[in-house]
């Protein structure tokens, strides 16, 4: 029984029996809600800060769902700590080198050294989430745990709690959080997949983490892949089998990888990949790397040249590396690479390069932004500098409906004129199964028509509309989710390609989308259709980071900001949704209401040169295409779309109607000679930059 005026919950041993006990509101720390059956956990704290676990069957998902209503209201009435729509989240990967690490690691953790660091002024400021991934770690579990959270406890003054740890081998992943977000973290999922020889041994692999925020979900994946400059096809071979065979998130989304399973998925470890050049050049790279000339060689960095080729990490972001290669290095200093390694067989040749990485990849129309990438300068037992990250990320809320459970949904998704482009040459039929969390269970579409394509591939025609019915109707809650599509052949329910749409794009009308299908991480093919949402009365709440703008003087350059070291204008923090690339997905929308541009809307008709493309700065978001007579925004993962450029795009940078003209540039000819496939030589590279900064010569820009 939920007493709502008093702020009680009431048990019963037996259903007519007298009330047992009861627990005031504050009590009640956590609701986890099972994925599979209409299950309840009712997390409670009893005496002495322990807790209590009661569980509890539900008919049905609509009865849990207005269960949850009557206790969300009860909190609401009686609580006065607000929950968090946006969390900070250190992400930090390091091969320790079989050796002890120093004292003190603190410079790790308050991102400190090279690259894209924090301000001196954030040196106190904790994450709310620490994830550490290390490789060739000589440390046990719990001295491992120990280190970390003492070292975390000396910079933050926090104790933090332990969230899950997964070890393969000498391969590990910590996830650390403050200790007021311990129960909002739940459906927690760890695992390992080993790639060593024979895919039998755990030298090489990964190990990974997922779970539950709130209403969004996290993956975390740590990999030690194969070593040597030689065997990047190796590597490729390793990532695929980690995306395969690695089982995190949800398990209803049997036909979806890890790609699809998560609002964020980060992947981090030694990667292993190389500067692919001749060990001649050995000194030649050590002197570039003095010089901070990073560029030149990033364009031979195999990870950078195998994602751009499609092979590996398809789709995935990486912020702009400003940081010196984090191997080899002589161990107890950071003033000399140790690029040779005398071996029976000869002189091995290590030569210096960016191992160590940090990826990811969000949904679309997701707040997500990089606020810093980096390695230390100071730890130094390793060969391998420690490599740090930090993301600030927008968070939905475990909403309850304000409507009746038991009334008539008002809501709906409607699914039409889908056509599936699959790779394959397979004679099958196909179906197109839509799932979220959002949804009660999953929904097939009927057989599609298959009509042969003149390159090869099969087109698939469904003609019929498919219309969702979501648990909740509410449009605070419905414009966070995301529908996962999948391609599957009705022979034998194998998937031909998957992809997903974020319902924030048809917030306003009838939607247009364009996405990319993978499988298994390859490209498949790709699907395009219409999308309209109905919900029930009310408005959305505005979150922290819609408040956050960006202040800039009469040169459209951010104050505090500057120029970077080549004298070009650095993109600020941005302050809309971000992440449309996510998959390809494109969108086209009909009727949208002027309220300042963001990426879910159509470019404004008076955008110069009769077509515009808007965008913030940062490497977290691709910028649209240019069509001209056309309002449609294909979010290519590509981040260099084609396109007709325009001469001046005006940007609402500050969503008070202010305009700040940006000349537009097209820099075709980068892309050239740097190792980019022949299919991507009719790509851009699209700059954003005041005409103050650009120093280029009279009309230089206009022949470029």
């Amino acid at each position: 029984k939920v007493d709502v005026e008093t702020g009680k919950i009431y048990f019963k041993k037996y259903k007519d029996g007298p009330e047992d006990k009861y627990f005031v509101h504050n009590k009640i720390l956590q609701l986890v809600k099972s994925q599979k059956v209409a299950k309840l956990v009712i997390v409670l704290e009893t005496e002495k800060e322990k807790t209590l676990r009661k569980e509890f069957v539900f008919d049905d998902t609509k009865k849990r769902e207005g269960f949850c209503q009557l206790l969300q209201q009860m909190k609401n009435k009686h609580s006065d700590k607000p929950e968090p729509d946006m969390i900070t989240v250190f992400v930090g990967t390091w091969n320790m080198g079989n050796a002890s690490p120093p004292h003190s690691i603190a410079s790790w953790f308050q991102c400190k050294g090279q690259g894209k660091t924090r301000d001196d002024t954030a040196d106190h400021i904790p994450h709310d989430i620490y994830v550490v991934g290390t490789q060739e770690d000589p440390l046990g579990e719990k001295e491992w745990i120990d280190t970390l959270k003492s070292a975390l406890r000396g910079t933050t003054d926090i104790s933090f709690k332990q969230i899950a740890i997964q070890t393969l081998w000498n391969i590990r992943i910590v996830v650390l959080a403050k200790p007021e977000h311990e129960n909002r973290i739940s459906h927690i999922f760890s695992d390992s997949v080993k790639t060593g020889i024979a895919n039998a041994l755990g030298n090489k692999g990964a190990v990974g983490v997922s779970f539950m925020f709130n209403g969004t979900s996290f993956g975390f994946v740590n990999s030690h892949l194969t070593s040597g400059s030689e065997k990047k096809i190796r590597r490729n071979q390793n990532y695929v089998s980690i995306l395969r065979f690695l089982n995190l998130g949800d398990k209803k989304l049997n036909p979806f990888d890890i790609t699809h399973r998560f609002t964020h998925l980060f992947w981090l470890g030694d990667l292993n990949y190389r500067i692919e050049l001749p060990s001649t050049e050995a000194e030649s790279i050590v002197t570039k790397i003095k010089q901070q000339q990073y560029q030149e060689l990033l364009c031979r960095d195999q990870l950078t040249i195998e994602k751009g080729e499609g092979k590996v990490f398809l789709h995935y972001d990486e912020e702009e590396i400003t940081f010196a290669p984090t191997y080899r290095f002589e161990r107890d200093t950071r003033e000399r690479y140790a690029y040779t390694k005398a071996k029976a067989t000869g002189t091995k040749y290590n030569l210096p390069s960016w191992c160590d990485r940090v990826l990811r990849k969000s949904y679309p129309l997701v707040h997500v932004f990089c606020q810093s990438y980096g390695c230390t300068n100071d730890i130094m037992t390793s060969d391998h500098s420690p490599v740090f990250s930090t993301f600030e990320v927008g968070v939905a809320s475990q909403f309850v409906s304000k409507h009746d459970p038991n009334s008539v949904s008002q809501g709906g998704i409607k699914f039409m004129n889908c056509v599936a482009t699959l790779m394959t040459k397979s004679k099958t039929k196909f179906f197109i199964e839509y799932h979220s969390s959002c949804l009660e269970k999953f929904v097939k579409s009927s057989e599609g028509e298959n009509q042969d394509h003149s390159d090869g591939n099969i087109k698939v025609r469904f003609g019929n509309q498919v219309e969702l019915v979501p648990i909740i109707s509410d449009p605070e809650y419905l414009l966070d989710q995301h529908i996962l599509l999948c391609v599957k052949s009705t022979d034998c329910d194998e998937s031909y390609g998957e992809g997903c749409v974020a319902l924030r794009a048809a917030e306003s009308s009838y939607t247009e989308f364009h996405v990319t299908l993978t499988h298994h991480g390859e490209r498949t093919g790709s699907l395009t259709g219409g999308v309209q949402l109905r919900t029930s009365g009310g408005k959305q709440t505005e979150k922290l980071y819609d408040f956050i703008k960006v202040e800039r003087d009469d040169s459209g350059v951010p104050k505090g900001k500057g120029l970077d070291h080549n004298n070009k204008f650095t993109p600020p923090h941005p302050i809309d949704i971000t992440n449309p690339n996510y998959m390809g997905v494109g969108y086209k929308s009909g009727g949208v209401t002027d309220r300042g541009w963001s990426y879910s809307m159509s470019p404004r008709s008076g955008s110069g040169g009769g077509g515009g493309v808007g965008g913030h700065g940062g490497k977290d978001q691709t910028h649209g295409n240019i069509f001209p007579k056309k309002t449609v925004y294909d979010h290519s993962a590509v981040r260099s779309p084609t396109g007709k450029a325009a001469n001046n795009v005006y940007v609402d940078l500050s969503q008070k109607g202010e305009k700040n003209i940006y000349n537009f540039i097209v820099k075709k000819k980068t892309l050239t000679g740097r190792g980019f496939p022949e299919h991507r030589l009719n790509s851009f590279e699209i700059y954003f930059q005041s005409r103050a900064s650009l120093n280029l010569g009279p009309g230089e820009n206009d022949t470029w």
